[in-house]
């Protein structure tokens, strides 16, 4: 019984994998079409919220460092210093991307 529970559930996380890895590139190729000179960050795909009127991609702060940690195996420090560095402090031209902070 305990097998049917964990595969269950391990079909359930596929699926939402499934569809938010969908929704990303839906999102890309909608940004795409509205602003083809916005710069998409390589490898935080999984980190796009959204995008503004001007087809700015939108970051989530929290799973850039979220991702930083967990894929590259920064520490929390690390990420966050990271981050300021090169991610947040970087201009990318006249549509550099938006980075959201959560509360």
């Amino acid at each position: 019984m305990t097998n049917e529970k964990t595969e269950t559930a391990e079909d359930i996380l596929e699926t939402i994998r499934k569809v938010r890895a969908e929704r990303i590139e839906q999102l890309l190729e909608t940004i795409a079409d509205l602003n083809p000179e916005a710069p998409v960050l390589e490898g935080l795909d999984d980190s796009i919220e959204g995008y503004d009127k001007d087809g700015r991609i939108i970051y989530s702060v929290h799973n850039i460092i979220e991702t930083l940690i967990e894929r590259d195996e920064m520490s929390e420090e690390e990420a966050w210093e990271h981050y300021s560095f090169n991610i947040e402090g970087s201009y990318l031209g006249e549509y550099t991307p938006i980075f959201l902070y959560h509360e």
